[in-house]
């Protein structure tokens, strides 16, 4: 469609019926050269591949998220059941040192041979 402008001050001249402001149509501006057409299109295609890499590295990059995913939750597991076993161990000093203590308070009482065969045990 081309373009047109109306002159609303147009005036026909009676003699040769011409308008003295004639309706002009205005030629379309060109938005772009060809060399920056095809600079555009192959800028577009680039663009269209490296959205394809890109979209490739997010999805390895959720697999990866996931698989850490999992194996953090393992890792918990683990640390809590390591938590019990340092619970368990350090029950144990404390029996141990409470045993000492009474070993240690009864040693002055306890006759040689008994006290040998405590250190024994």
């Amino acid at each position: 469609q081309a373009q047109t402008t109306v002159t609303p001050n147009a005036k026909v001249d009676p003699k040769n019926n011409k308008v003295s402001n004639p309706v002009v149509e205005k030629p379309k501006a060109k938005l772009m050269s060809r060399e920056e057409l095809r600079a555009c299109i192959d800028a577009q295609e680039a663009n269209a591949k490296e959205a394809e890499g890109i979209k490739a590295d997010q999805a390895a990059y959720k697999a990866t998220a996931e698989q850490l995913k999992a194996e953090k939750a393992k890792l918990e597991v683990g640390e809590a059941e390591l938590g019990k076993q340092v619970e368990a161990v350090r029950a144990e000093k404390e029996a141990i040192l409470k045993a000492h203590e009474a070993l240690t308070a009864d040693a002055p009482k306890l006759d040689k041979a008994e006290l040998k065969a405590r250190n024994e045990a």
